[in-house]
């Protein structure tokens, strides 16, 4: 499973957003903790774009004769 170019520097603009974000001063006692669950939020959706790609390369569920649980051929 491997992530694009693309979303490697998705991920790379967001841990820069957090350092940024550490450097400031808190406006509220909540809030670099919000920050974090954002960005831990998006980094999610960014990395399950590549766990996506792999089960779809396996088809629909049901067709052909492989065992998306397992990754491999279902034997017979």
């Amino acid at each position: 499973m491997i992530i694009t170019p693309t979303e490697a520097d998705l991920i790379h603009t967001l841990a820069a957003a957090w350092n940024q974000m550490k450097d400031l001063s808190p406006m509220g006692p909540h809030d670099q903790d919000e920050f974090r669950t954002g960005i831990h939020a998006l980094q999610d959706m960014i990395l399950a774009r590549a766990g996506r790609r792999q089960l779809e390369s396996f088809g629909p569920p049901g067709v052909g004769d492989r065992d998306v649980r397992l990754g491999t051929a279902a034997r017979a």
